[in-house]
Formats: structure tokens, sequence, C-alpha cells
């Protein structure tokens, strides 16, 4: 009977010693900037300025839809830096994404409009 503690003792340690690394793996929630940090909007952002830029450079946006479409993907991005200092809500993050998708639909928009404009 002591054999067979002894060796069950051993062969749970072993298999908390196995677990670990895999339970490590997992980020506290509670560290750092929470569970949404913003990373996806940014990104998202970049995208459409980058878009924004071809846009322009290929003549499919105005100046003037241009600038106010960087100016709004500004104020996006404005709007994230302050609230994901100490981490994203679930709604804030939603508002967010939201507004970027708006945002997205207008850039489509003026670029189809434009090309529109231009057959007749």
């Amino acid at each position: 009977m002591r054999k067979f503690l002894i060796s069950a003792t051993l062969l749970s340690a072993a298999a908390f010693s196995i677990a670990t690394p895999a339970a490590a793996q997992y980020r506290d929630p509670g560290a750092g900037y929470g569970e949404f940090r913003g990373g996806g909007i940014q990104r998202e952002l970049a995208e459409i300025r980058q878009q924004i830029r071809l846009g322009f450079d290929r003549h499919m946006l105005s100046r003037g839809e241009a600038a106010n479409l960087s100016r709004d993907a500004d104020k996006i991005e404005q709007k994230l830096q302050r609230r994901a200092w100490d981490g994203l809500s679930f709604r804030e993050r939603e508002d967010l994404q939201r507004r970027v998708q708006q945002l997205r639909e207008r850039l489509r928009f003026e670029r189809f409009d434009n090309r529109r404009d231009r057959r007749w």
C-alpha cells in the first residue's frame, strides 16, 4: 500500500508539472490593458488610410474627400487612444468597430461615386 501511495504521489506531481506550462499560456485578463487593446482597430485604420492614399494617388478621390476621410480616421484613432489606456469594454469596442465600418463604407462610396461621375 505504501508503494502505491508513493507512486500515486509521484505520478500526480509529474502530471501537475507537465500541465503547468499549458496554463502559463493564458494571459491574465486583469493585467495591462485589459481584454481588448484595440490593435485590430488600429490595423483597420492603417489599412483605410492606405486605401485613402491610393484612391487619391489614382485620382479616384478628390483632395477634399481624402482630407475628410483622413480627418474622420484621426477622430476614431483619438477616441481609441482615450478609451484604450485601461482596456476597452465590449461596448466601447463595438462602438469603435461600428465607426470604422462606417468610414470604410464612406470610402467605398466616395471611390465608386467618383468613378461613376467620370463615365457619364
